[in-house]
């Protein structure tokens, strides 16, 4: 018994029996409708049903009705898969090149990462060789004047172009003041004519304006 029963549920579940119920009850939903619904009595009910249905609305043409569902609904789905996947699809092609160039992106900065190392480590080496290279002059004077000097430039290699433009302005600004003092302390000199000692202060006084103009353009920067 409980075989059968089992056989029957697997039966009742199976799409086509689906089919078949939903045909049966859309052929014959009005006399349905009626046997079950309506107030008259029982014999009344099941005249009027007999009257609505017959052995093709109840039996035949819900079987093909069904039959035709089972056979067209796969193509159905099979349709709208279709259509559905085509954007999905392309959303994944889209997706994929996107996730390509962001590769192809990361590794040249990865490479471009390698390369500025190398270069920053052939520096350094290069540097400890030429420190090197200082140190075994013999002639300290030389020496100290050669290690200023390369320390200047490795500062100024390091600067950015606003940093280079301060230091040339401070650097003109030295300039102009040991003229301004070479001028001012020529008028030391007993021996100079008024003319000769009025030309030296000027020359003084306009050295030392503009060291005072360019200190000023430093400090409103």
């Amino acid at each position: 018994m409980k075989e059968i029963l089992e056989a029957f549920g697997t039966r009742i579940r199976s799409p086509f029996f689906g089919y078949f119920a939903l045909s049966l009850f859309s052929l014959n939903w009005k006399a349905i409708f009626i046997l079950t619904m309506s107030d008259e009595k029982i014999n009344i009910r099941i005249a009027e049903f007999e009257k609505l249905t017959s052995v093709g609305s109840l039996v035949w043409y819900p079987i093909a009705l069904a039959i035709l569902i089972a056979i067209v609904y796969p193509w159905i789905q099979y349709v709208f898969l279709f259509l559905a996947s085509k954007p999905t699809n392309l959303k994944n092609i889209l997706q994929s090149k996107s996730e390509h160039i962001l590769l192809i992106e990361k590794k040249k900065l990865e490479q471009e990462r390698l390369q500025l190392l190398s270069i920053q480590e052939e520096a350094v080496i290069d540097q400890a060789k030429r420190d090197k290279i200082v140190e075994e002059i013999e002639d300290e004077d030389i020496k100290d004047t050669v290690k200023k000097k390369l320390e200047s430039l490795r500062e100024d290699s390091f600067m950015d172009e606003n940093e280079k433009l301060r230091k040339e302005k401070e650097n003109n600004i030295k300039n102009l003041m040991e003229m301004a003092t070479k001028y001012r302390e020529a008028l030391n000199n007993d021996k100079l004519l008024l003319n000769d000692r009025h030309a030296l202060k000027r020359k003084a006084e306009e050295l030392e304006d503009k060291a005072h103009k360019i200190l000023l353009e430093i400090t409103t920067d």
